[in-house]
């Protein structure tokens, strides 16, 4: 249960490779139908957004999901605790994406280019959440029990694996709904109304409501951040084919790695096998190790992986590989501080670490991929 480097390492990087792929695969679906989300204004740019906000939510609920099975075993995932955690998702799930595309709009607004076409927009993003919703959630529930019934632990592999299948699904169901003939806004707004009733009849936790929001609000700023400095310096980094496509697989993999080290931070404090001290154990440093190991192996592969890709010189692979394994250190710092003092400070760490950290690796992606692109 303590979780060995090795056994983390097992259970982990598996997982991180299929995200990647899933990642890798939405990429090239998103390249094939790019021009039907292009349609509705103000989507494409949007996309990442709102891709990320869905991974967070699932993020959340995977971590959650995970010490609640380690404390309670598996009856635990059938306890009013866990329904009013889903419930308490499903209604941040009604209200954030709202929030993210109003400020985008105010942000195009002030910066006077581009239109969101907010009709549209909504119409998408909320048709594809309602049908997207039980599916993540029962795929969850799926890998968590197997995986814990064949001795895996569900911190390993949990958030990686459900940020992959929640990208693909995300690309799939807003490019379908994106072909459709939007409802008129009055209307659509009644798919978050639809999802506040059920996230109420489900019942819901404040303590729950209030940190989740929070965290999500912090992670929708985050991303709106990443985005503009992608927008900014696209033709920047657009200059090394290699360096702009595995760019979201940048992020992704750093978000697992964070989001594996955020999960596994939990469940130790809540079961007593990690001491809530900001001064590093023995215990706290394996997972540097961890982190350390698998930003290495990760980082070297996407090297090889842009090598293929196109023309970049020798100094870009050097500097994705240091710099990645760099930002994964920077992974466990953040949640080594975060977790210790939510738990703390009486709040819940599966809460609040797993969407500011994917939050804050998606800056920090970029910057390094924009770095590495005026350097080389």
């Amino acid at each position: 249960m303590k979780g060995r480097v090795g056994r983390v390492l097992a259970e982990a990087l598996p997982a991180l490779a299929l995200l990647g792929v899933g990642d890798f695969l939405a990429g090239l679906y998103l390249g094939s139908h790019s021009k039907t989300l292009a349609a509705v204004p103000g989507l494409l740019t949007l996309l990442p957004v709102i891709m990320g906000l869905r991974g967070n939510i699932f993020s959340i609920m995977s971590a959650k999901a995970s010490t609640i099975l380690h404390v309670e075993g598996l009856a635990g995932l059938k306890s009013s605790g866990m329904r009013k955690t889903v419930g308490s998702l499903l209604l941040s799930m009604s209200v954030l994406p709202l929030v993210s595309v109003l400020l985008a709009h105010l942000y195009y607004e002030s910066v006077g280019q581009g239109t969101v076409d907010l009709e549209g927009v909504i119409f998408v993003v909320y048709s594809s959440a309602v049908v997207m919703f039980p599916i993540i959630l029962l795929f969850l529930l799926a890998i968590t029990i197997v995986g814990f019934r064949f001795g895996m632990d569900p911190d390993h592999y949990g958030i990686p694996l459900i940020m992959g299948f929640a990208d693909v699904l995300a690309i799939v169901f807003m490019t379908h709904f994106a072909t459709l003939g939007r409802l008129p806004l009055w209307s659509t707004l009644l798919l978050p109304l639809a999802m506040l009733i059920v996230s109420l009849l489900l019942g819901v936790k404040a303590q729950v409501l209030k940190a989740a929001m929070l965290a999500q609000v912090l992670a929708i700023l985050l991303d709106l951040v990443a985005g503009v400095i992608l927008e900014k310096n696209l033709e920047v980094i657009s200059r090394h084919l290699g360096l702009l496509v595995v760019l979201p697989l940048v992020n992704s993999e750093l978000g697992g790695i964070g989001g594996i080290l955020a999960s596994k931070y939990s469940t130790g404090l809540n079961l007593g096998f990690l001491e809530p001290r900001l001064a590093p154990t023995r215990s706290h440093i394996r997972y540097l190790s961890a982190a350390v190991i698998l930003g290495a192996l990760l980082f070297s592969l996407l090297s090889v992986l842009i090598a293929i890709l196109g023309d970049v010189p020798l100094a870009a692979h050097l500097f994705l590989t240091a710099l990645g394994t760099a930002i994964s250190v920077v992974a466990w710092v953040l949640t080594h501080s975060i977790t210790i003092f939510s738990y703390k400070h009486g709040l819940d760490p599966d809460l609040l670490s797993p969407p500011t950290i994917t939050g804050t690796m998606d800056v920090l992606g970029t910057l390094m991929i924009l770095f590495i692109s005026l350097s080389c």
